[in-house]
């Protein structure tokens, strides 16, 4: 069993770790993204999409959540988490919608433009340093993971 200064560095020692697996994450999931989009937009013009697109795109989603947690909890600009967590709704969104007769079309045009986005939102996260925009002590994000914790702080307020 560790005692509890051994305990402490382990911890210490695995949180960088964790925090550039992280921005790695990032990087990753722009880059799929840069695949998604050509993959749609071949989609768009006819071309079937791969077997593997769907479940590409529910895990594009659950990397997004994923993403936007850790924004949240290293202190980063609040924005990105909240954009990253749009963007996997819209992705849940528009994966309901490839299934729905004659919204195919409409759901890839709307997904070229998430992918095409994406790749940009990920070389932002995984290049902006934690609590460079004085994030510590802020509000809230404008769209908080958890929607009761911001109607908390609202009815708390003078």
């Amino acid at each position: 069993m560790l005692k509890p200064l051994g305990l402490v560095l382990c911890l210490a020692l695995a949180l960088p770790a964790a925090q550039a697996d992280e921005a790695d994450l990032a990087r990753d999931w722009g880059a799929k993204a840069g695949l998604m989009y050509q993959d749609t937009v071949a989609g768009l013009q006819g071309a079937a999409l791969p077997a593997r697109y769907e479940d590409d795109l529910a895990r594009f989603a659950v990397a997004a959540d994923r993403l936007g947690a850790w924004i949240d909890a290293t202190a980063r600009p609040h924005d990105l988490g909240c954009i990253f967590r749009g963007m996997a709704d819209e992705a849940e969104l528009q994966l309901g919608q490839l299934e729905t007769p004659g919204a195919r079309d409409a759901a890839l045009r709307r997904l070229t433009t998430l992918f095409y986005d994406a790749e940009n939102l990920a070389l932002a996260a995984s290049y902006t340093d934690a609590g460079s925009d004085g994030a510590e002590g802020s509000a809230p994000a404008s769209c908080p993971a958890n929607p009761q914790a911001a109607l908390q702080y609202l009815t708390e307020q003078p």
